[in-house]
């Protein structure tokens, strides 16, 4: 196979719809939305935040098959939410202080931009090389990497974070993942490759 470069990428999602109002009825000190499986880790929220003065939810999809012996695990933790239609998941999402992003191996991360676009700072819970969503918020103030699982750096991020400005969040976040800004880069990226596809075979002529 011939080596190649990734020269950047698309975003799987973008800002969409009417901004929402920011809600100042704060009920969580943070929360997580995400699957009920063990990669995604979402109890992470109740395991690391035990014997705190912190509240954390825990939003998640109903349990089955290899999903029922994590979910059977941590059934017993309250603040737990299962199986709530999107608009409902959004609203509680709104409430919260922060968002944790509990999966290390996030890629692009739509509920992170989803929690960033209605003005909640994010927490990224990373291993030694980052986590992916950092390329996510406009801002370097509107979001903390802690390391893996370190209840210690979770705390201290939720304290550092609600001093943040959730208007300028959502602002921030609604320019930079705009539909027309996202629309323009991916018609660039079209006309990139048209035109290296173009120089490459120009390139294979010059050669025969």
């Amino acid at each position: 196979l011939l080596p190649f470069e990734i020269d950047g990428f698309i975003n799987s999602s973008y800002c969409s719809g009417d901004k929402p109002k920011i809600n100042k009825n704060i009920q969580w000190d943070t929360g997580t939305i995400g699957r009920c499986n063990k990669d995604k880790a979402v109890f992470k929220v109740h395991t690391l935040l035990e014997n705190t003065n912190f509240k954390g939810l825990v939003l998640t999809s109903k349990p089955f098959g290899y999903d029922m012996s994590y979910y059977k695990k941590h059934k017993n933790y309250k603040n737990t939410l299962m199986g709530l239609p999107h608009n409902e998941v959004m609203k509680n999402l709104s409430s919260f202080a922060t968002f944790f992003s509990t999966w290390f191996n996030e890629t692009f991360g739509i509920v992170s931009l989803e929690a960033l676009s209605h003005g909640v700072p994010i927490i990224l819970n990373s291993k030694e090389y980052g986590h992916a969503s950092e390329t996510i918020p406009k801002s370097k103030r509107h979001y903390k990497c802690i390391q893996w699982n370190n209840k210690e750096e979770l705390v201290n991020a939720i304290k550092d974070l609600k001093k943040v400005d959730r208007k300028e969040i959502q602002d921030m976040t609604w320019d930079k993942h705009s539909h027309e800004k996202w629309k323009r880069h991916f018609e660039n990226c079209i006309d990139k490759t048209i035109d290296k596809f173009n120089n490459d075979r120009a390139t294979l002529h010059s050669y025969l």
